[in-house]
């Protein structure tokens, strides 16, 4: 390999290249401590674009870079929308002084990794940006963000997070690894790579972050009856998540949990849906219906005495009686 990015530009030499960013026939190289520089020959060549040290992301015609941040005015987003050749800051709702370590696009958002404030999104070029860090760490250092499919990789200081529904959300995806510092993600074919801090790299196949689908197994309910005592349902998911229990006649039966009380006489279904997450999809629903039948009872009445014809009217000796069994 032939040398095309060590520049002189400050009287002395610079080396150490962060972000390369291929924009249709510009080559932009984030160097540290000196900003972006423009070649549009390949390498042989280079200007200077702006101050800071970047991290670059192309979205259709437009080029987001990340700068570091120790004040309010030398961190943030910035956006050109003429191939580099002006600027403009995008940073509102950004963290003050925020330090971008990270950014990818996903259709019409960006997402921008911070070092200690999670990841921010924005769906309008960086007129404004949202916090997305449910599921994240507190606090989170995020040095690389990857795009593949509908899944969104982070690497952070703890680890990789997946998420699946455009940063929603996000759950570890940390299996294997025995360290947890990830500085870098990349895709080679079928396979998630993973760069390290201590371990060096780590891979493991994409299929793995497929969402797998799952059923969950309900046995018909057997016949109860009205004043029975509360029983378990025993419902189970394939996927070992936790299931979910729900009445259609809470005059019936109520739920808790998974206890089932008894109410009345009558019938109910019982639907059992298990919700998916980051790694199953949602299970359908099975139901059963649950039959509550009424209690037996008996009456008791004494016989009465004998009584001849013309005998006042008479109240029975012993009074109505109800039992029930």
């Amino acid at each position: 390999m032939a040398q095309v990015g060590r520049l002189s530009t400050r009287g002395y030499l610079v080396t150490a290249v962060a972000p390369l960013l291929v924009s249709g026939t510009n080559l932009f190289a984030g160097f540290f401590g000196e900003g972006i520089f423009l070649s549009t020959n390949n390498g042989t060549s280079w200007s200077s674009m702006n101050n800071g040290k970047p991290t670059l992301e192309a979205v259709g015609n437009n080029i987001f870079a990340g700068t570091f941040g120790g004040t309010a005015l030398d961190g943030g987003v910035f956006l050109s929308t003429d191939n580099g050749a002006s600027w403009a800051e995008v940073s509102n709702g950004l963290p003050a002084a925020s330090s971008i370590i990270s950014l990818v696009g996903n259709g019409a958002n960006v997402f921008a990794g911070t070092n200690f404030s999670g990841i921010y999104m924005t769906s309008n070029n960086g007129v404004s940006w949202t916090a997305v860090n449910s599921g994240l760490p507190a606090n989170a250092e995020v040095k690389s963000l990857l795009v593949s499919g509908s899944n969104l990789f982070a690497g952070t200081g703890e680890g990789v997070f997946l998420s699946t529904n455009n940063g929603a959300s996000w759950a570890q995806v940390n299996t294997g690894f025995t360290s947890r510092s990830i500085l870098s993600l990349a895709i080679n074919g079928s396979d998630l790579f993973a760069g390290t801090g201590s371990a060096g790299v780590w891979s493991r196949p994409l299929t793995d972050f497929s969402k797998k689908d799952q059923t969950i197994s309900f046995s018909s309910l057997e016949n109860k009856v009205f004043g029975d005592p509360a029983f378990m349902l025993s419902a189970t998911a394939n996927s070992s998540l936790p299931i979910s229990y729900t009445s259609s006649n809470p005059l019936v039966a109520t739920i808790n949990g998974n206890s089932v009380t008894i109410v009345g006489a009558g019938s109910t279904t019982i639907t059992v849906s298990q919700a998916g997450n980051s790694e199953y999809n949602p299970a359908a629903n099975v139901q059963q219906v649950l039959s509550i039948l009424p209690k037996d009872q008996t009456i008791t009445f004494s016989t009465p005495s004998d009584r001849t014809i013309g005998d006042a009217a008479f109240v029975p000796a012993a009074p109505l009686h109800r039992t029930y069994l």
